[in-house]
C-alpha cells in the first residue's frame, strides 16, 4: 500500500508544475510520516519571536541570525534522517526494499537516536538563546521554555 501510494503521488506529480508537485509531495509526506514532523518543542517559533525584538543590538542580531541558520540546517538534517529511518522501516515491512542493510529494529534505534539529537538541538538552542538575549528581552517575549 505504501509503495502504491508513493507511485501514485509520482504519477500525479508528473502532471503538475514543479512547484505544485513539490508542495503536494511535501504535504503527502507530512501526512504519511506525521510522527517525524510532530515536534512540540521545535524552536523555530521562538527564534522568529526573538528576531522581532525591537531593541536588539547589532551584535545580538548577528548572533541570533547565526544561531538561526545553524539551528535550521541541523534541524532539517536530523528531520530528514528521521524521515529516511521511518521510510526504511515501512518499506522493509512491506518488502519493497532491495537494499536491506539494516534490520527494522536497528533502524528504529537510528530513528530514536535522531529524535533524541533533534530534541537536544531544540534544548541547546534555547540555552544559547538565553546567552544572546538580556533577561528583560526574554521576559518581553513571554519567557523561554525551561530546557
Amino acid at each position: 500500500v505504501a509503495k502504491l501510494n508513493a507511485d501514485t503521488m509520482d504519477i500525479i506529480g508528473e502532471q503538475l508544475d514543479s512547484d505544485a508537485a513539490a508542495a503536494m509531495i511535501e504535504l503527502f509526506t507530512r501526512y504519511c510520516y506525521f510522527p517525524v514532523f510532530d515536534d512540540p518543542d521545535r524552536t523555530h517559533p521562538i527564534l522568529d519571536s526573538a528576531s522581532r525584538i525591537e531593541d536588539l543590538t547589532a551584535s545580538q542580531r548577528e548572533s541570533l541570525l547565526d544561531l538561526r541558520v545553524l539551528y535550521l540546517e541541523e534541524y532539517e538534517r536530523l528531520t530528514d534522517a528521521m524521515l529516511d529511518d521511518a521510510k526504511y522501516t515501512l518499506y522493509w515491512a512491506y518488502g519493497s526494499l532491495t537494499d536491506r542493510r539494516q534490520s527494522p529494529s536497528d533502524n528504529r534505534e537510528a530513528y530514536k537516536r535522531h529524535r533524541f539529537l533533534r530534541d537536544e538541538l531544540n534544548a541547546s538552542t534555547i540555552v544559547k538563546l538565553r546567552t544572546i538575549l538580556t533577561p528583560e528581552q526574554v521576559e518581553g517575549m513571554g519567557g523561554l521554555p525551561k530546557k
